[in-house]
C-alpha cells in the first residue's frame, strides 16, 4: 500500500488517517535522538540556531561545520599551521546504526538510477525475500557511503591541504563489518587521509574481543593498499590506571607488526581538575607516574614501527570481506527461533559477521599468512586472474618496486550474494586452478544482475548451510564438504574463540589446497606471526608472544635464504637461524626474523641501529612516596581482573561490555 500522497507532515511529525476499513500494519523506523542530536552529543551546539549532528551527505553543511570550527582556529593560530600545528584529527564520523538516513542529496543520488519515484521505493529498505530489495539496499548504501566521502571527508581533506595541514584521525569501527555496512568499507574512506588511522581503546579487555584479529588484518590492508607511508592508532586510554607498560608493549607488539607506525597516546591532560571522577584513565602525560619511562617504551615502538613502515604484507591466502552479503536481509532480520540457535545467532547479519571474524581468528591463531581484501578492490583496474592466482595490483607509491600480490587461495565467509565482478573473478579463479574456501554458506547469485553462481553443483552444500542458518543443527559440530573441483565448504557452529572445530577445519582446508607458506609456525595459543617484504624483496617475519610468560615456537623458514633473528627491543641480533629452528620468545614482545641473500643481510646489519644505553636503573622504595587524598574517583579501577579475559573468551560482545563497564 502506497500512502505517500496521503501523509501530512506537521511540526516534525507524520500524520495519516486509516480510511481503508481494515487493519494496517506499519513498519516504523525510529532513532534515539534528543532534540535532533545523537544521545552522546546532547547538550552540544554547533551554533545558536542549529542543534544536531552534521549532515554528512551535504557539502554545504560540512563547509558550515568548518566555518564554526577549523576557521576559528585559523583565525587565532593560523600562522602556526604546518609548523606547531601539524594537522586536524577527526574522530569517528558516521551514521547512526540500524537506521536509514534520508536526505535531499541521498534522494538525488538514488534518482540517477531509479528516477523521480525514489521516495516511493524506500519501503524496499525494510522488505524481505525480494531480490529487488537486496539490490536497492546495496544501491542505497553505495550512494550513502559515496556521499560521506565526497561531501564530508573530501571537503575536510581539501580544506586541510589548502591550509598546509595533514588530515588524520579515524572513522567509526574500522574493523567492524557492522560499521562497514553502515558507513562504508574502511579502505575507500581512509585512502584520502594524509595519515589514515584506527583506534584501540579499553585495551585491557579490547584486545581479547573476537574482532581484535580483524582489526589487525584491517590495519595491514590499509597500510598495504592506501598508498600512505604512515598509519596511526589512537590507543591506551580508558584502560584504567591499572594499565602497565608490559601490557602497553603487549598491545604494541600486535599493532606495529600489522602496520601501525604512529602511536597516538589518547588522553594527555593539561589538568585533571574536574575530570578525575569521570575519566577511567590512564593519563599518558605527566600525571602518570610511569611517564618518565615512556621514552624507553617509545624506543621499542620506534624500532618496530620503523621496520613495518618500510614493508608491506605478503601472503598467499586472501580473505574477502562479505559486505555485499549483508544486503540480502535487513540489518534487524532474525530467523524464527530453533533449538540450534543456542549455538549460532538468530540474526542473519550477526551470523555473517561472526563467521567473518572467526575465519580471521582461525588464520591468525594457526599462524597462516593471509591478507584481507575488500570487495571494492576487485572492481579496480588491474585486478585479474592469472595462472590460477588472484592478482591485485599495489598502490602507486610502491607499484614499481614491490612484487605483485598473488593469492592462491581465496576464502569467502558466509556470502550468499556478491557483486557481479566478484562472481566473474571467482568463477574464473576456480576454472583456472585456484582454490576457493566457502565458510558458513555458499554464494548463489550476484546482486547486480541476479546471475546464478557457476561453481559446480553446490545444491547439497547450500541446503546444509540453510539448515545451519535456520538453527536446525541441535549439536555443536563442523562439517567439511568438497562439492566441486577447487571448492571447499566449511559449515560450523563452533565459532567461539575458545572453540577449535571451525579453526582446525580452516587450517586443514588451507593444507588441502596445497599452499606452502614461507613461514611455518607451530606454537601454543597466543603466538602470532606477520609476513612482510620491503621494496628490495627482503622478507621480514614478525613473531609476537602475546602471552605473559615465555613460550617456545617451532619455526620453518622456506625462503631458501639465510635468516637472522632480531631482538628489536634491545636492538641486537640474537643469532642466525636454521631453516628449521626452535625459538624461545619472551613474554609480551615481538621479535623479527629477517631473511635475504647474504649480501643484503650484510647491508641490513650495517644500517642496524646500536643497542640503546639508558642512564640508570633505580629501585625507588615505597617509603619515598607520599600520598594525598584527592576526593573519590567513581570510575572502576578493577579492569585488570579481566585483562586476560579467560572467563569471557566465549561470551558475546554485549556480555563482555556489560561486564567491564
Amino acid at each position: 500500500m502506497d500512502i505517500t500522497d496521503e501523509c501530512q507532515l506537521l511540526g516534525g511529525k507524520c500524520f495519516w488517517k486509516n480510511t481503508t476499513g481494515a487493519d494496517v500494519v506499519f513498519r516504523v523506523q525510529s532513532s534515539s535522538h534528543q532534540d535532533r542530536v545523537w544521545p552522546f552529543a546532547a547538550g552540544c551546539r554547533s551554533s545558536k540556531m542549529t542543534p544536531g549532528y552534521v549532515d554528512l551527505t551535504n557539502p554545504d553543511a560540512t563547509r558550515c561545520f568548518i566555518e564554526y570550527t577549523h576557521d576559528r582556529y585559523k583565525q587565532y593560530i593560523g600562522a602556526e599551521f604546518g609548523r606547531t600545528v601539524r594537522g586536524v584529527f577527526t574522530d569517528e564520523p558516521g551514521f547512526m546504526w540500524q537506521a536509514y538516513p534520508v536526505s535531499d542529496h541521498l534522494i538525488a543520488g538514488l534518482a540517477r538510477k531509479y528516477g523521480p519515484d525514489v521516495p516511493r521505493l524506500l519501503y524496499l529498505l525494510f522488505a524481505e525475500n525480494d531480490g529487488r530489495a537486496a539490490a536497492f539496499r546495496r544501491d542505497y548504501y553505495e550512494v550513502l557511503h559515496r556521499l560521506m566521502i565526497d561531501s564530508f571527508l573530501s571537503v575536510n581533506i581539501q580544506w586541510c591541504e589548502a591550509n598546509n595541514l595533514l588530515f588524520t584521525g579515524h572513522i567509526n569501527g574500522e574493523e567492524s563489518l557492522a560499521c562497514n555496512l553502515n558507513d562504508g568499507e574502511t579502505l575507500p574512506r581512509l585512502r584520502g587521509f594524509g595519515i589514515p588511522g584506527v583506534d584501540l581503546i579499553w585495551i585491557t579487555v579490547r584486545m581479547f574481543w573476537p574482532d581484535f584479529d580483524t582489526l589487525c588484518a584491517t590495519i595491514a590492508n590499509i597500510t598495504h593498499f592506501s598508498g600512505k607511508e604512515r598509519m596511526l592508532c589512537e590507543t591506551y586510554t580508558l584502560s584504567t590506571w591499572s594499565l602497565t607498560m608490559q601490557h602497553m608493549r603487549r598491545v604494541a607488539s600486535r599493532l606495529l607488526p600489522s602496520g601501525v607506525n604512529m602511536m597516538q597516546y589518547m588522553g594527555c591532560h593539561y589538568t585533571f581538575a574536574g575530570i578525575k571522577t569521570t575519566h577511567a584513565g590512564p593519563d599518558n602525560g605527566v600525571y602518570n607516574v610511569l611517564f618518565p619511562y615512556y621514552h624507553i617504551f617509545s624506543d621499542y615502538g620506534s624500532r618496530l614501527s620503523g621496520l613495518s613502515a618500510e614493508t608491506v604484507p605478503q601472503a598467499k591466502v586472501a580473505v574477502l570481506q562479505p559486505l555485499t552479503a549483508g544486503y540480502e536481509h535487513t540489518v534487524n532480520y532474525e530467523y524464527p527461533e530453533r533449538e540450534g540457535h543456542a549455538h549460532i545467532s538468530r540474526s542473519h547479519f550477526k551470523q555473517i559477521m561472526n563467521t567473518y571474524d572467526s575465519v580471521i581468528n582461525s588464520l591468525s591463531r594457526h599462524n597462516i599468512g593471509f591478507e584481507l581484501l575488500y570487495e571494492s578492490q576487485l572492481l579496480e583496474d588491474g585486478v585479474s586472474v592469472c595462472d590460477g592466482k588472484l592478482c591485485v595490483p599495489n598502490p602507486a607509491p610502491i607499484r614499481e618496486t614491490a612484487a605483485p600480490n598473488t593469492y592462491e587461495v581465496v576464502i569467502l565467509p558466509m556470502a550468499r550474494c556478491t557483486q557481479g565482478k566478484t562472481r566473474k573473478l571467482l568463477e574464473q579463479f576456480v576454472r583456472e586452478g585456484g582454490r576457493l574456501i566457502l565458510a558458513g554458506d555458499v554464494p548463489a547469485w550476484d546482486i547486480d544482475d541476479f546471475v546464478p553462481y557457476n561453481l559446480g553443483d553446490l545444491a547439497a552444500a547450500a541446503e546444509e548451510a540453510a539448515a545451519l542458518r535456520r538453527g536446525e543443527w541441535a549439536q555443536k559440530q563442523t562439517r567439511c564438504l568438497f562439492p566441486a573441483p577447487g571448492v571447499q565448504v566449511i559449515l560450523s557452529n563452533e565459532l567461539g574463540l575458545a572453540e577449535s572445530g571451525f579453526r582446525d577445519a580452516v587450517k586443514a582446508g588451507i593444507a588441502a589446497a596445497g599452499v606452502v607458506d614461507d613461514l611455518e609456525v607451530e606454537a601454543p595459543e597466543g603466538i602470532f606471526s606477520i609476513r612482510r617484504r620491503d621494496a628490495e624483496g627482503v622478507r621480514y617475519f614478525f613473531l609476537t608472544n602475546n602471552r605473559t610468560e615465555p613460550a617456545s615456537a617451532q619455526v620453518r623458514v622456506r625462503t631458501g635464504q639465510p635468516s637472522l633473528l632480531l631482538d628489536v627491543e634491545n636492538s641486537t641480533v640474537i643469532r642466525s637461524l636454521e631453516a628449521a629452528d626452535c625459538l624461545t620468545l619472551p613474554p609480551c614482545v615481538c621479535q623479527v626474523i629477517v631473511s635475504a641473500p647474504q649480501e643484503q643481510l650484510d647491508q641490513f646489519l650495517a644500517a642496524f641501529p646500536p643497542a640503546p644505553v639508558y642512564a640508570k636503573a633505580e629501585d625507588i622504595p615505597l617509603a619515598s612516596f607520599s600520598f594525598r587524598a584527592c576526593g573519590p574517583n567513581t570510575r572502576r579501577l578493577d579492569f585488570g581482573l579481566y585483562k586476560d579475559a579467560a572467563a569471557l573468551s566465549g561470551a558475546d560482545g554485549q556480555t563482555i561490555w556489560n561486564t567491564v563497564s
